[in-house]
C-alpha cells in the first residue's frame, strides 16, 4: 500500500487547528504560506489571532501572559480577549508614531498625568516596570542624606481614556504621598527586579566615625511588601567595609535570576601626604537567594562605571582607562554548591554571625578572595585623536533578559497572594494596592534580545593655551552610543562559526604594559597616573593579557551602533532608553524618539517609496525598493492594482499605513554637526549609522510653555515618556508628568 494516501495536507485540518499553527509562525514564512491559495489567505486575513501573534512580532513584543503562565514573571496583564489586545496594541504603536500630537493632529495618542511631588527627592531613583522611585532625603537638604524610598505606581496613571488636547491642555492631577521603604542604613543606590521577583535590592552604609569607615550592606525587599524577600535565605548581607578617604561611594546594580551583579567605585580623591587614596573599582557576582559572594574582581579607580546583562550568562563590561572598549564576560553558575569549607566561612561572616568578612576592605585590589571574570570577547572602541581621554562610560540596557527560575517561587507567589487577601497589613506599601495587580498594566512587553544597549561616554579634550602650555578639563565632550543586544551576540557567534570556539583567557595571565599599542595609549593621559591608589594597597592588579581574547575591530561593529553626537538626547540621566527607543528633545524642547526596531525601519522605508506624498506615482513596471521588505510588506498588506481593467494601475495604500505614519522620518546617516564632533574626538573612520526611524512633537515653543509642557529631562520605560521639572535653586524634581502611550 502507498503511504501517500495516509499523508494529511495542511488544508485538511480544520480551521482552528490552522490558526494555532499561524499564530506560532515567524511573520516572513507566514507571509510565504498565505500566498498558497485563497483558503489559507482568507484564514490569515480573518483571524484576530494570527492578526494579533504577527502584530506583536513587528512591534518586538512578547505577549505578558505568556511570561507570567510559564513562570518567567511575576507580573500578569490583565484578562482581556484578542480582539481587545489588539485594538490595545494598535492604541499603543500609534501613540508612540504620534507622540501628543502637536501640528495638524485631532487625536493625540498619549495620556497626561501631572504627579507633584510631596517629598524632597534625593540622588537616588530608578525606573522599572512601571515603578518609579525616587530617594527621600527628609530634611537634609545639604548631603542629601537618603534612609527612605518612595515609590510610585506609574500604572495607575493615564486609565481613563483621555486622548484629546483637553487632556494634554489640562492633565489629570495627583498629589498624594507615595508609599515608602525605609532601612537602617544610608542608602548608597538600589536594583530593582520586578517583573522576575518582585525584588528591590538597596546597597546602604553603616559609619563608624571614630575608625573613619563604612559597612558596606546589601539588602534584600519584595516591593509589594517592603518586607525581606522570601526567596532571600539572608536578607541583610554584610559586604565588607569601605574607607572614609576613599570618597563619595557610587554603585551600579542588576539582577537576572539567581545572578546579582554589584559594581562599587569611589569618586572624589583626596591627596593625604603626596598620595592619592582611592578604593578599587570592585566587580561582586552574588547569588541573592542563599547569600552568597560568588566571585569578585578588582581593578584600578576609574576604569568601569557601569555593565549590562548581554544574556543572562553574559556580561558587557565597558573598560575605558586601559582597552578602551567592551568586554564581555562569561559569568560562572551561581548555583552551583560551594567547592570547599572556605567558602561556607566566608557566607557565615556575610550574614554577620562570623567577622572574616566584615573586617575585609572591599575595595582592597590585592586581597587573595579576588579573581579575574573569563572574558570571551572584545569590541574595541574607535581609536581617540591626541589629547583626546575617555573620563566615564556609563551603561544601560532595558529590560534585562530572564534568568533561571526560583524552584520555590510559584509557591511563593501563591502563598503571597493568598495573604495579601486576607491581611491587609502586609500590602501598606502600595496603598492596599497589590504589586502584581496594578492599574493599567500594557497587554506586552519588548523582547530583551533587542533592546538597545545604551552607553553614555563623556571625554576631556586638552587644550593648549596662547603659550603653548598645555590645560586639562578645559572642554568636556558627552556622546551616547547605542547598539542593539541582538547585533553583538549574532557578531560573537558569527565569529565562533567562522574561527570555532577558542579556549577564553583565564585572565589572570600578566601582560606587560608595553604589550600595549600606541592607539591604546593616549598622550598626556594624566589619568594613568592621578588614578592609581599608591599607598593603601600595594601594587596595581595584573593587567589582562589580551592577546587571548578574541575581538571584532570597530570598523565591524561600528555598522550596528550609532553615535548620538548633538545635543538633542543630552540629559542628566541614563534612563533614556527602553526596548528600541531612543528619547530627546529637540531645539525647541519638543519630545523626540527614535525608534531602532529593523521591521518598523523597513516598513517606513517601504510606506515612502508608495506614498504619493513622499514621491511621484511610481513609473509602471518599476519596484518599489530592491529590499526584500517590499515583497514581505507587499503580502501582508495586499498591496495590488485597484482594477486590472484599468489602464493606468494607481497604487491602493496598505490597510496599516494612517496618517500617524507621516510623522515618521528615516535617520540613516549623521547630520553635519554630528560628523563634526565625531571627526574632532575620533581618529578611525565612523561608518554609517545603525538606521532608525524618528519621531517628534510638533509643537511650537509658546504651545509647550502655555500647556506646561517645557521638561527639564525626560525618562522613558516601555509603555511611558516621564519629563521633569525640578526645582531652579535646588536642582530636586519638584514634578513630572507622566504620558502613558
Amino acid at each position: 500500500m502507498s503511504t501517500t494516501r495516509n499523508l494529511i495536507s495542511v488544508l485538511d485540518l480544520p480551521v482552528e487547528t490552522i490558526i494555532h499553527i499561524f499564530s506560532y509562525l515567524d511573520y516572513k514564512d507566514l507571509y510565504s504560506v498565505v500566498l498558497v491559495n485563497r483558503f489559507l489567505h482568507e484564514i490569515f486575513v480573518s483571524s484576530p489571532e494570527v492578526e494579533y501573534a504577527e502584530a506583536l512580532q513587528l512591534a518586538g513584543l512578547t505577549d505578558y501572559d505568556d511570561l507570567y503562565e510559564n513562570g518567567s514573571s511575576a507580573l500578569s496583564a490583565p484578562r482581556i480577549n484578542i480582539r481587545e489586545k489588539l485594538a490595545e496594541l494598535k492604541r499603543h504603536e500609534t501613540a508612540w508614531r504620534i507622540l501628543g500630537g502637536g501640528g495638524t493632529h485631532d487625536y493625540y495618542g498619549s495620556k497626561r498625568t501631572t504627579v507633584k511631588l510631596n517629598h524632597r527627592a534625593s540622588h537616588i531613583y530608578d525606573l522599572s516596570a512601571g515603578v518609579y522611585l525616587l530617594g527621600d532625603c527628609k530634611e537634609d537638604v545639604a548631603t542629601r542624606d537618603t534612609h527612605t524610598l518612595r515609590i510610585f505606581d506609574l500604572s495607575t496613571c493615564g486609565s481613563e481614556n483621555k486622548t484629546d488636547r483637553k487632556n494634554w491642555e489640562k492633565p489629570d492631577i495627583r498629589d498624594e504621598v507615595w508609599p515608602e521603604i525605609t532601612v537602617p542604613t544610608s542608602i548608597v543606590d538600589v536594583g530593582m527586579c520586578l517583573e522576575e521577583f518582585d525584588l528591590i535590592a538597596i546597597v546602604g552604609l553603616k559609619r563608624d566615625d571614630s575608625l573613619q569607615e563604612d559597612t558596606i550592606f546589601l539588602h534584600l525587599r519584595q516591593l509589594s511588601t517592603g518586607l525581606p524577600h522570601p526567596l532571600a535565605r539572608e536578607p541583610d548581607i554584610v559586604l565588607g567595609k569601605a574607607r572614609h578617604v576613599w570618597g563619595k561611594m557610587s554603585i551600579m546594580l542588576e539582577i537576572v535570576g539567581p545572578r546579582l551583579v554589584l559594581l562599587m567605585t569611589w569618586r572624589g580623591l583626596i591627596f593625604v601626604q603626596h598620595r592619592v587614596q582611592a578604593g578599587w573599582d570592585t566587580l561582586l557576582l552574588i547569588n541573592w537567594w542563599d547569600g552568597r559572594i560568588i566571585q569578585k574582581e578588582c581593578e584600578l579607580n576609574q576604569t568601569w562605571e557601569g555593565f549590562v546583562f548581554l544574556s543572562p550568562d553574559y556580561l558587557l563590561l565597558p573598560e575605558y582607562c586601559r582597552a578602551r572598549g567592551i568586554d564581555v564576560l562569561r559569568l560562572p553558575d551561581v548555583t552551583a554548591p560551594p567547592q570547599d569549607t572556605s567558602t561556607n566561612e566566608n557566607e557565615e561572616s556575610s550574614t554577620g554571625t562570623g567577622n572574616t568578612r566584615s573586617e575585609n576592605f572591599v575595595g582592597c585590589g590585592n586581597a587573595s578572595d579576588t579573581k579575574r571574570f573569563e572574558r570571551v570577547f572584545h569590541f574595541p572602541f574607535p581609536t581617540l585623536k591626541p589629547f583626546i581621554t575617555f573620563i566615564g562610560v556609563y551603561s544601560r540596557s532595558e529590560p534585562n533578559p530572564f534568568g533561571e527560575p526560583h524552584p520555590d517561587w510559584d509557591r511563593q507567589r501563591s502563598c503571597l497572594r493568598s495573604k495579601l487577601e486576607n491581611e491587609t497589613d502586609l500590602n501598606r506599601l502600595n496603598n492596599q494596592r497589590r504589586f502584581g495587580a496594578r492599574g493599567h498594566h500594557f497587554i506586552a512587553k519588548p523582547k530583551s534580545e533587542d533592546a538597545l544597549v545604551l552607553l553614555k561616554c563623556t571625554f576631556r579634550e586638552q587644550v593648549e593655551n596662547h603659550a603653548g602650555q598645555a590645560h586639562w578639563n578645559i572642554v568636556r565632550h558627552s556622546l551616547s552610543l547605542t547598539m542593539r543586544r541582538r547585533s553583538l551576540l549574532d557578531l560573537m557567534n558569527q565569529y565562533f562559526e567562522e574561527h570555532g570556539t577558542i579556549d577564553s583567557t583565564s585572565t589572570d595571565d600578566i601582560a606587560d604594559q608595553s604589550d600595549q599599542s600606541p592607539s591604546q595609549m593616549n598622550e598626556f593621559d594624566l589619568s594613568q597616573y592621578l588614578m592609581n591608589p599608591l599607598s593603601v594597597f600595594g601594587p596595581r592588579p595584573n593587567p589582562i593579557n589580551r592577546d587571548k581574547i578574541p575581538k571584532v575591530p570597530w570598523e565591524v561593529w561600528g555598522k550596528f551602533a550609532r553615535w548620538h553626537a548633538d545635543d538633542l538626547h543630552a540629559s542628566n540621566w541614563i534612563t533614556t532608553s527602553a526596548g528600541q527607543r531612543f528619547v530627546g528633545m529637540d531645539e525647541n524642547l519638543n519630545i523626540v524618539v527614535k525608534d531602532y526596531n529593523p521591521i518598523t525601519v523597513r516598513r517606513v522605508m517601504f510606506k515612502d517609496s508608495i506614498c504619493p506624498k513622499k514621491r511621484d506615482m511610481m513609473e509602471s513596471g518599476s519596484n518599489a525598493s530592491e529590499d526584500e521588505a517590499d515583497v514581505e510588506m507587499a503580502v501582508e498588506n495586499e498591496i495590488e492594482a485597484s482594477s486590472a481593467e484599468d489602464e493606468e494601475k494607481e497604487l491602493r495604500l496598505p490597510s496599516w499605513i494612517d496618517s500617524s505614519w507621516d510623522n515618521l522620518e528615516i535617520v540613516d546617516r549623521y547630520s553635519g554637526r554630528e560628523l563634526q564632533e565625531l571627526n574632532h574626538l575620533f581618529r578611525d573612520k565612523i561608518p554609517p549609522p545603525l538606521p532608525c526611524v524618528e519621531a517628534s512633537q510638533n509643537f511650537e515653543t509658546r504651545e509647550l510653555e502655555d500647556m506646561g509642557l517645557l521638561y527639564d529631562s525626560l525618562l522613558v520605560d516601555e509603555e511611558r515618556i516621564i519629563g521633569l521639572t525640578y526645582d531652579e535653586d535646588t536642582g530636586s524634581i519638584t514634578r513630572f508628568d507622566v504620558l502613558t502611550m
